[in-house]
């Protein structure tokens, strides 16, 4: 399971830095609110990707030396916020653009 969340994650991250990236170069001089968290994700984004492979280590590291079920719900859950995070962080920037 937390290999499917990771790839969410993945996903939710390159699809989110590439659209973005492909509007700050449509519209370079566009300004609004959260225009410098724009430029930021769009200069830096690719970093963001070690974000599920970090989430991914630590899940499994914790797996491995950890076999209850709290824990791996805890995993699980962990996981998913920080995919709805990721998710709703690239998907606020993108609509509000």
């Amino acid at each position: 399971m937390p290999r499917i969340i990771a790839l969410t994650q993945f996903v939710f991250v390159s699809l989110g830095t590439m659209a973005l990236t492909i509007l700050m170069k449509t519209q370079p001089d566009h300004t609004g609110g959260a225009h410098q968290i724009r430029v930021f994700l769009t200069q830096y984004g690719l970093w963001m990707l070690l974000i599920p492979v970090i989430w991914t280590l630590c899940a499994e590291i914790t797996q491995y030396a950890s076999s209850s079920n709290r824990t791996l719900r805890m995993l699980q859950a962990s996981g998913v916020l920080i995919a709805v995070a990721v998710f709703v962080l690239y998907g606020w920037l993108i609509i509000t653009f």
